[in-house]
């Protein structure tokens, strides 16, 4: 995790580690500083007509395509299944209704199939390939990769469940999120008027969760030549969009993919993190290493990961559309182009990026007999919520969203300090929760000796 997700409990944590306050608060204050607008880059009009489904991606088609994927009757989807085959056979259905895209797999068909080792039987994973043709005579040899895996872990028996096997585990978000956003921005780029130059490549991979096994199986036995690959994109777990805020990874892999990103996000109200490192445990690992620019699209972690409760009710499928609408700009940036993206090696380890709550403040305890409540504001970050609340050094919490934090007790076996510290751990749950909106939070603040006064504050994601 990043110091840019840094919340006001972990500031407060730092400092009572021994980093000095004032390296602390810089610190804090300058990983919160939000991007510029990148200057000279216009992006290309999206093809299609706005609202319709046929020709634009929609939430309605979104959420539409992850209530079948990640219903039970797929089973979770683990690959070399029967909830794999059905997945498969549901995807290339829709795909069957779009005369522009062909059939990009083995034999004239949809699917790559692959030998895997499934609960130490042998069994075999299928990928799913559809291609837009380019209309460039000089570049539609040339490949763009828009990729997604579509497969989960079942019922959880492979060892890479986190709440044990025996469940479905439906993997509304991981990625049936991915997979619908894929879905839908194939049939709607191929039933629009859109003409790519180059050869733009659909691609839903099995066998991820197992070790990005589809992946792997494509770039070692790629069905059109690696050398004509000009860049990938990959969309992983986009369905849990919270306070707009999306991490584009790979952003280093190319010169200009950053600034092209950072466009395309906001054009389509995001604010992204920029993660420049190629490389990420999802599959445009596989086509970085064989040095082809990556971007990979990702909306964080959250407590549904690889559980048995990652359901589609819980999917932001607007969030979602306005992925792929930015995703759409970034493929129809780079195919308009002469020059095909050039390579660099962006090492590092990928972000997983889990949404914090940033409000701007440092709590401390407060300490003596004459203490009016447990918790008092240390630290207010200049131009942060808190600061915009209107919250003061100085100033004492005594309740938050009407619980009363307890106060110095002579009766509390465990003493005012423990007292108090478990008022802080209250405070600190509180502001750091993240929840549909960001609801603003109610401190009730005593000032200066004054009767209590209520302040809104309303937590912003970093």
């Amino acid at each position: 995790m990043s110091a840019a997700n840094v919340g006001a409990g972990i500031m407060r944590r730092l400092v009572a580690c021994g980093m000095p306050l004032v390296i602390a608060v810089l610190l804090f204050t300058a990983c919160a500083v939000p991007p510029g607008e990148p200057a000279g880059l216009r992006l290309p009009p999206l093809p299609g007509t706005p609202g319709d489904p046929r020709t634009a991606v929609t939430s309605e088609e979104i959420d539409e395509h992850v209530e079948v994927l990640a219903s039970d009757l797929f089973e979770g989807r683990e690959a070399g299944t029967r909830g794999e085959q059905r997945a498969s056979a549901y995807i290339i259905s829709q795909l069957e209704e779009c005369p522009r895209l062909q059939p990009a797999g083995i034999e004239g068909g949809w699917l790559q199939p692959f030998p895997i080792v499934l609960h130490g039987e042998d069994a075999v994973a299928h990928n799913i390939c559809a291609l837009l043709p380019g209309t460039d005579p000089d570049l539609a040899r040339q490949t763009i990769v828009l990729g997604a895996h579509y497969d989960h872990v079942g019922f959880g028996e492979s060892g890479n469940a986190i709440d044990g096997g025996g469940e479905i585990h439906n993997g509304a978000d991981d990625n049936g999120s991915g997979s619908a956003t894929l879905l839908d921005l194939a049939t709607s780029l191929a039933n629009s008027d859109w003409q790519p130059r180059r050869s733009i490549l659909f691609l839903w991979f099995s066998g991820e969760e197992l070790g990005l096994l589809g992946s792997v199986h494509w770039c070692e036995n790629p069905l059109r030549p690696l050398e004509d690959t000009v860049f990938m994109l990959n969309m992983d777990m986009v369905g849990r969009l919270v306070e707009n805020t999306l991490v584009v990874g790979g952003t280093g892999s190319s010169p200009g993919l950053s600034e092209l990103a950072q466009a395309a996000c906001l054009a389509n109200g995001l604010v992204m993190i920029d993660d420049p490192p190629g490389s990420a445990p999802s599959d445009n690992t596989s086509f970085y290493e064989k040095r082809i620019p990556v971007l990979f699209l990702f909306t964080g972690l959250h407590d549904d990961y690889h559980a048995a409760t990652d359901d589609a009710a819980k999917i932001n499928a607007d969030g979602a559309a306005r992925i792929g609408h930015a995703a759409a700009s970034v493929v129809l940036s780079l195919d308009s182009r002469d020059e095909r993206p050039e390579f660099r090696i962006a090492p590092g380890s990928a972000l997983m990026f889990r949404p914090h709550a940033y409000v701007g403040v440092v709590f401390g305890i407060v300490s003596g007999a004459a203490a009016t409540g447990p918790v008092e504001v240390s630290v207010i970050i200049p131009g942060s919520p808190a600061d915009a609340a209107g919250l003061r050094e100085g100033d004492v919490i005594v309740a938050v969203d009407g619980q009363v934090l307890p106060t110095a007790d002579a009766a509390d076996p465990g003493g005012d300090d423990a007292r108090r510290s478990r008022a802080l751990a209250t405070l600190d749950a509180r502001l750091a929760r993240i929840e549909p909106g960001l609801p603003a939070i109610v401190l009730s603040v005593v000032r200066d000796g004054a009767a209590p006064r209520d302040i809104s504050l309303k937590p912003v994601i970093r």
